[in-house]
């Protein structure tokens, strides 16, 4: 990893589990410049999912890029061609993170109502570091490991980081909170290993 322990912020969510934060990855700058253009350039689809046997909308809009096609909630979902803007996201966090990353899934989330409840990226075909950039507003994020009765919240600013390694998917979940306050759109940018 390439950060100092000062840039970053590490929540305990037990001993296996490897969660920190850097609020400030990508300058301000970079992250609204970022965030206008995969606004307009990543072609984001409402999907419906499989969620406790019944199937729902997304309450958020998703697009996959990789080389494979991605499956969770009961969706396969085909890559869509890399952008040059993900391709450099991809490759600075090869680099600062020393992970092979080679998928990654985008989210939009246009306002409060748009967000994820409390689940685990515990698919079989992904690796165990998902690292998880923020761009535009800022969103409510949950993360507990209930057998260990800890829970986190923070607010993603643009431009930020945050990663989940070592056994964080296997023993904790994490969320969105949907919310009625007024916030503005976000794109969340989760890049993984598709094995």
């Amino acid at each position: 990893m390439k950060f100092s322990e000062q840039e970053i912020q590490r929540f305990d969510l037990g001993s296996k589990c490897e969660v920190f934060y850097h609020p400030k990855w990508m300058s301000f700058k970079k992250a609204l410049k970022t965030f206008d253009i995969l606004n307009t350039t990543i072609p984001f689809k409402q999907h419906r999912v499989s969620v406790v046997g019944t199937t729902v909308d997304q309450p958020r809009l998703t697009c996959w890029f990789g080389d494979e096609s991605y499956t969770y909630s009961g969706l396969t979902i085909n890559p869509a061609p890399w952008t040059q803007e993900l391709l450099e996201i991809r490759d600075q966090l090869r680099h600062d993170l020393e992970t092979p990353f080679n998928s990654v899934l985008a989210n939009f989330y246009k306002d409060g109502s748009s967000h994820v409840g409390w689940h685990a990226d515990n698919e079989d075909q992904i690796g165990s570091t998902i690292a998880s950039v923020s761009l535009g507003g800022l969103r409510e994020f949950g993360m507990k490991n209930p057998s260990l009765n800890k829970h986190y919240s923070i607010e993603l600013q643009t431009g930020s980081l945050l990663v989940m390694a070592g056994e964080t998917q296997k023993h904790c979940k994490h969320c969105i909170v949907k919310t009625a306050k007024p916030v503005e759109p976000r794109i969340n940018l989760t890049f993984r290993v598709l094995q």
